[in-house]
């Protein structure tokens, strides 16, 4: 009889060896305990008079973020739960470093989402904003780059009416929003990949305060501003309101190119930069009713499709752009339109034209007046060309891209109509 059998003579070792690795794990050496430090999510980069830079984000205390009183929006009492603070320095490695000089708690930046780079900082230090965003660790590469066309600062001292901080009510928006066609929201990585390559020039979206594209909204707060008015100075109503003004939108996109911002782009320019990229998406365009200028159809777009063909023969180069776009009818106001194939057939010609006068006022103002590549038509002739690209880059952003041919060829397919053929019209069933 073997009196060992059924024994583990390893269990021991095994045992020795689980207890010593217990012992040695000490948990993370960087870890910070969630009540000494504060959280900021959104940091705004501004230029001041003097060409210093100066830096403004909104700082949260933890227990602010799991408040109870917060899940059902934003309560004005516990408003001393998170600040503005904002600091300059000669560089934003200084400016940064100052902002911990007035609070108590480390400022933690592993949760910033979104950086907003007013417009003269986006044509004066986007250079070495890019370089110390890269460097410094603790920052993520998934935060948002966006640019305001005034101070950001401004912009992140909006008070949030559906989340804790702007910083996530702006989050929110460009989550929201990531399909819609004004937006073209980068962050770091992609705008740094964008930023140091000769075959692409960097775009991002455009944040503005609502008021500024016609939409109009009143919070709580000001309500009970409004109806409190005769025990306010006129002065003081107007400060209050701009306070807690809320609502911004995302509309348009800024365009980069020499390491500085060039201008930006109307909602439809941006629409046609989508179109020529392939990237529109349950965007709404409106088409006439044919034969008159009573009613509108309006069609949802679901899918576009782009495929850029270079080609090159001795010293020409051409570009064909290749875009095919499908769409649904959501509504008809045209009084006596008949859904058959002849009408479809028009339908569709029009959404080409329209497609083509789009992208034909971007590719003018972009290709042509600021000679800057965000299409992707460097990068199309590289893969293509590699051994031609190099010589063609010597000048491509400086006469090269702008005498360029680009021929646009359209194919729209308006598939999808529901079950209503023609629009509804009053007594239809007699």
């Amino acid at each position: 009889m073997n009196e060992n059998k059924g024994s583990h003579p390893k269990r021991p070792l095994i045992l020795i060896m689980i207890l010593v690795a217990s012992l040695t794990v000490t948990g993370c050496w960087s870890a910070h305990e969630i009540h000494d430090i504060a959280i900021t999510n959104v940091m705004g980069i501004d230029v001041t008079e003097n060409g210093d830079v100066e830096v403004s984000t909104v700082i949260i205390k933890p227990d602010a973020l799991f408040n109870e009183q917060y899940g059902g929006g934003i309560d004005r009492s516990l408003e001393n739960k998170y600040r503005i603070q904002t600091a300059t320095g000669k560089t934003l490695f200084e400016a940064i470093g100052k902002l911990s000089k007035s609070i108590p708690e480390r400022i933690y930046f592993g949760h910033v989402n979104v950086v907003v780079f007013g417009e003269q900082a986006a044509r004066e230090k986007i250079t070495s904003s890019i370089d110390y965003f890269r460097r410094e660790n603790e920052f993520r590469p998934n935060i948002h780059f966006i640019v305001t066309k005034g101070k950001a600062t401004d912009l992140i001292r909006f008070s949030p009416d559906f989340n804790i901080t702007m910083g996530l009510e702006i989050m929110n928006l460009l989550n929201i929003n990531r399909f819609a066609s004004t937006q073209m929201i980068r962050d770091v990585s992609q705008f740094s990949k964008a930023f140091s390559s000769d075959t692409t020039d960097p775009i991002t979206a455009v944040i503005s305060p609502a008021s500024e594209i016609g939409i109009e909204t009143e919070s709580e707060y000001q309500k009970s501003s409004n109806n409190n008015q005769q025990k306010n100075t006129v002065g003081e109503i107007m400060e209050k309101a701009g306070e807690h003004q809320s609502a911004v939108s995302l509309n348009g996109t800024a365009v980069f190119k020499d390491g500085k911002l060039k201008g930006f782009l109307n909602e439809r320019e941006t629409r046609g930069l989508l179109w020529i990229t392939g990237d529109v998406q349950n965007d709404i365009v409106l088409l006439d009713c044919e034969g008159n200028n009573q009613g509108s159809i309006s069609v949802k777009i679901t899918n576009t499709k782009s495929q850029l063909r270079p080609d090159i023969s001795g010293d020409n180069v051409k570009m064909t752009i290749d875009m095919y776009i499908e769409a649904d009818i959501g509504e008809v106001t045209c009084p006596k339109l008949k859904m058959t194939s002849d009408n479809l057939d028009k339908l569709n010609q029009q959404l080409e034209d329209l497609v083509k006068k789009d992208a034909t006022i971007v590719l003018n103002k972009v290709q042509k007046n600021w000679q800057a590549d965000i299409f992707g038509f460097g990068e199309a002739i590289y893969r293509k060309y590699p051994r031609k690209w190099e010589p063609l880059a010597k000048n491509w952003k400086n006469g090269g891209l702008k005498h360029m041919e680009v021929d646009l060829n359209i194919k729209a397919n308006i598939s999808r109509y529901g079950l209503l053929q023609d629009p509804s019209s009053a007594n239809e069933s007699r």
